[in-house]
């Protein structure tokens, strides 16, 4: 859990932070995207609203080094990639007894069963001119539910709307307006699901209707006193607009004339016959190069090859279409070097990405689709998720650019950001070191003059942020004395000088996608050098030692301009290597951590790291990134706000932490479960962890291939649910399909955020008798015992000096995030959400 940060703050009054946006076509790469302000309480330095389509982003692994300009030594990038397909990747496993227990296990919401009664997989018959049909709309049993509690709450605080418009026919209380606003919402949707298709031409006019009145929701949410009300309305505006914007990119779909041939979509022999041919052009490529097997292994030619070579090949139709999209997924969305893309522009390479493509595709039923963005809405962590995932694929490498549409849609709805990090000025200055005053030797040469002494140094280091839209943008300035204590000696003469200068530089440092990187310095130096005195060999002769030392002030005086340039000058190479040279350093050193503690596990764990956006305001850094899988989903819902005067915040999803344990934990095997929980630990940077004394020993767990252990964030508390397939504590215990959960609260003790274990454990499973369930409790309330918490924050931050002061003024966890900030002592005025 530390891996959400080291600190933490509490909600603004306005809890609500939209990810919305205007979006854009795969020609737009790496642009940021327009965003949308949805609060008038909002932070003035940063616009809340921020989404992007991840076809927009770029992986924020750092770049490889780039080899040389010769072929034969071009390295592959397989060390930076190992993303795989979860039919591939363990997620889902083949063994009987595993299938049979996730048939067991079944949903794991709370609210399953009455959602079920109006599933989204279901057609409700309606009556369109009378005769009774089915509607292949989605009936959106989530919204639904959204918009009858809005309402039930609006409709409690109105007696009776007519009379209070009676009473106040010029200005009624802004609830009126919400009871009518959400009426037109049920209308719309009701006008929505008795269209008989998908396609039918009515649907797009009812759709751009309910983008328009989402919009309006917004300025409704606005006009509310009650912050609770004004929170629900806003996300179930949001809940309204991703909806409408994805049906609409289905029905536009609907619309097009264009389709994509079904030859090419069942892999005819044809295309596979010609991909097949193209190999050895491909195999001979790659001969040239270095690290030639490892460009096999990145492009999977040898998988490839071994499914062209079988004696059907069309019957390898889905196993050809995984590699097909792995190959396209590696290619488009891995950060390679220059010299790697022109490798893979060479002409046979490409002939073959281009033949490949077509089979990297497959048909998407739409109608279920749409009932599978449903069934994610309602429970974000069923295994519902993968479905909608292979789907997204699908659309995205389809020839059909509406299909392509639906995949961008997709991506920015519900494979959004699922981490969001905002750094202060404040806050970075506060960590910024002391510089102590330094003493430097002078030993050089000028004017014909050899000059020794040395410098006193006094400085301090400040950081300003510039804007920037794409990346992190800060400018170093230091600012500081030099007090310079001289003398020059030439022939008999020794010339003892005094300089006193101001200097000031500044060295812009960028944070992009690609690591640290900085600009020279530059330096400016205010300074004048004052004579103390003069000496001479000859002083013992009265009349010719004056004489050589009047001589000596007066070429000195003729030359002190001069000197002063070259005192100066000599300052700012002085100041202008030291900080380049510290800079170096401290940035290959900065690249090597975000490589080592934060890119590569991620990469480690098939979750390709995507920067949706890094941006520079006056005041904040501010960062959203996707943590997930090509083959995962990500976040959909509102964020919390974090409050507006906080040095620090940081909200992360559910789906970040699922995401990461869902590639964590072994599938399919058993194993000790101190190895488990010590790799888990480990991940989320406890690196320290030792195993607690009354861990139970001998006790060996086979997880679930789907969703082993998922975390759910829910009014206040996090709900933690593992699905084991196998249980074995030596040749006591040997249970089969066990489902645990257990809840946790936040808690704040000074700057450490940790969770408690909340309650009794819940043991379940298919015929999971009491006398089966007590040897699992024995066990799991050791593991998950109530002495042990969960750490959110990193240990050891109330040691820190530069943080004395500041309190935790956020914990929010709510709606699948949990959101944490840190502010000042009397700005601090709250942390844990009622």
């Amino acid at each position: 859990m530390s891996a959400l940060g080291a600190l933490a703050s509490p909600p603004s009054e306005s809890f609500i932070s939209l990810d919305s946006a205007k979006y854009q076509t795969p020609a737009q790469h790496q642009m940021p995207l327009q965003t949308h302000l949805i609060s008038t309480d909002a932070d003035a330095s940063e616009t809340e609203s921020e989404a992007s389509a991840t076809n927009a982003t770029a992986s924020a692994s750092p770049k490889m080094a780039k080899s040389d300009q010769s072929e034969t030594s071009l390295p592959s990038p397989l060390q930076k990639l190992r993303l795989r397909h979860p039919l591939e990747a363990g997620l889902r496993s083949n063994a009987a007894e595993v299938e049979h227990a996730e048939k067991s296990f079944g949903a794991t919401s709370d609210n399953s069963d009455e959602l079920n009664r109006n599933s989204p997989g279901r057609f409700i018959p309606v009556e369109v001119d009378g005769t009774p049909h089915d509607t292949p709309w989605p009936v959106a049993t989530g919204l639904r539910q959204q918009l009858t509690s809005l309402e039930t709450i609006a409709e409690e605080q109105l007696k009776s709307p007519f009379e209070l418009m009676v009473a106040n026919p010029i200005n009624p209380k802004p609830t009126v307006y919400l009871v009518e606003w959400i009426r037109e919402m049920n209308r719309q949707l009701d006008s929505l699901q008795a269209l008989p298709s998908i396609s039918h031409p009515a649907g797009g006019s009812i759709l751009d209707r309910l983008t328009t009145e989402a919009k309006n929701g917004y300025s409704q949410a606005e006009r509310l006193e009650d912050a609770k009300q004004r929170t629900q309305t806003l996300c179930t505006a949001y809940a309204i607009t991703r909806r409408a914007e994805v049906w609409k990119a289905v029905w536009l779909a609907c619309q097009s004339e264009q389709s994509t041939s079904p030859e090419t979509m069942l892999a005819p022999s044809g295309v596979i016959n010609a991909a097949a041919s193209q190999l050895t052009a491909v195999h001979d490529a790659l001969t040239r190069v270095g690290d030639s097997e490892g460009w096999h292994q990145f492009l999977l030619l040898e998988d490839l090859k071994s499914l062209f070579e079988s004696p059907n090949p069309k019957d390898n139709t889905q196993q050809l279409r995984i590699l097909a999209q792995r190959v396209l997924t590696r290619i488009e969305r891995t950060e390679l070097s220059d010299d790697q893309r022109r490798l893979l522009e060479a002409s046979s390479i490409t002939t073959f990405i281009s033949t490949l493509r077509p089979l990297a595709s497959s048909t998407v039923d739409y109608a279920q689709l749409l009932n599978q963005i449903e069934q994610q809405e309602i429970n974000s962590i069923d295994h519902n998720a993968v479905d909608l995932a292979d789907s997204l694929q699908n659309l995205r490498y389809s020839a059909n650019p509406a299909d392509q549409r639906i995949a961008e849609k997709l991506d920015v709805h519900y494979r959004n950001a699922n981490f969001r990090v905002a750094f202060s000025s404040r806050l970075i200055n506060r960590l910024l070191p002391e510089t102590d005053p330094m003493t430097v030797p002078i030993r050089t040469r000028a004017m014909g003059a050899n000059i020794r002494g040395e410098s006193q140094i006094e400085s301090a280091v400040r950081i300003s942020l510039e804007p920037s839209s794409d990346r992190w943008n800060m400018v170093l300035k230091s600012i500081g004395d030099i007090t310079t204590l001289s003398t020059g000696q030439q022939s008999v003469v020794e010339i003892h000088t005094t300089g006193k200068a101001n200097f000031e530089s500044g060295t812009k440092v960028q944070i992009g996608q690609g690591g640290v990187t900085y600009d020279s310095t530059a330096v400016d130096v205010f300074g004048r050098l004052r004579l103390r005195k003069i000496e001479s060999e000859l002083d013992d002769y009265p009349i010719l030692g004056g004489f050589v030392r009047t001589v000596a002030e007066r070429r000195y005086q003729s030359m002190a301009p001069e000197a002063n340039r070259i005192s100066n000058r000599t300052v700012k190479n002085q100041i202008r290597n030291e900080i380049d040279q510290t800079l170096d350093q401290q940035t290959s050193r900065a690249n090597e951590k975000l490589e080592a503690l934060v890119i590569q596990p991620l990469v480690d764990l098939q979750l390709a790291p995507h920067v949706t956006e890094m941006r520079t305001t006056d005041e904040m850094l501010l960062g959203r990134f996707r943590v997930a899988g090509e083959w995962q989903m990500a976040a959909f819902t509102p964020r919390p706000r974090a409050p507006q005067d906080s040095l620090f915040n940081v909200q992360i999803h559910q789906s970040a932490i699922n995401n990461t344990l869902e590639q964590l934990l072994p599938s399919g095997e058993t194993r000790p479960i101190d190895q488990i929980l010590r790799r888990i630990v480990e991940s989320f940077g406890q690196k320290d962890w030792e195993t607690p004394e009354d861990m139970p020993e001998d006790v060996e767990v086979r997880f679930s291939g789907n969703r082993p252990v998922t975390v759910e964030i829910v009014e206040g508390k996090v709900m933690l649910t593992l699905q084991i397939v196998q249980l074995k504590r030596g040749r006591a215990v040997d249970l089969r399909n066990v489902i645990i959960k257990a809840s946790y609260r936040p808690e704040i003790k000074g700057l450490h955020a940790y969770l408690v274990r909340d309650g009794h454990l819940s043991i379940t499973g298919p015929n999971m008798s009491m006398r089966k369930r007590l040897p699992a409790r024995t066990i799991f309330n050791k593991v998950l015992s109530t002495n042990h918490s969960l750490p959110i924050t990193v240990a050891g931050l109330e040691e820190r000096q530069a943080l004395k002061g500041l309190q935790i003024s956020q914990l929010d966890l709510e709606r699948g995030w949990i959101g944490l900030a840190l502010s000042e002592g009397e700005d601090a005025k709250f942390a844990l959400s009622q």
